[in-house]
């Protein structure tokens, strides 16, 4: 779904989501939107999650960040590139609230609360006209 260079995380296949679907569990993926378009077209429907990020909920993800040479600076101008974008996803996404959590355990519980209500939403996917 992504291109990456070899070595690097973030190479997800077709294959491997479909694989975990049929198993029934669930996989976060950090996507962007061109993934979540992708895979729209070969009728994946992820349950999409945006969590907002603020200078302080960025400090909280720092150990995690360093550990892929990211920086809170690229985290949070990341998050303001792709946040304008959600409103021309041709389906329904969730915004998670920088306030809403307030360490890695909080987010997972926060993660797999709106999981949870999601999935027993009937979600209406336009086509896309993009």
């Amino acid at each position: 779904l992504e291109e990456s260079e070899q070595g690097e995380n973030g190479f997800y296949t077709l294959r491997s989501v479909d694989k975990i679907m049929k198993k029934g569990i669930h996989c976060v993926l950090p996507l962007g939107m061109d993934c979540v378009r992708r895979l729209h077209r070969f009728n994946i429907f992820p349950i999409i999650i945006f969590i907002g990020q603020s200078a302080r909920s960025a400090r909280k993800l720092r150990s995690k960040l360093q550990r892929h040479n990211q920086s809170e600076e690229q985290l949070l101008a990341c998050s303001r590139s792709e946040e304008p974008m959600l409103d021309k996803l041709p389906c329904l996404y969730h915004n998670m609230s920088p306030d809403s959590w307030c360490d890695q355990t909080s987010l997972l519980n926060a993660l797999r609360t709106v999981i949870w209500e999601e999935q027993r939403r009937i979600v209406w996917v336009e086509p896309d006209l993009w």
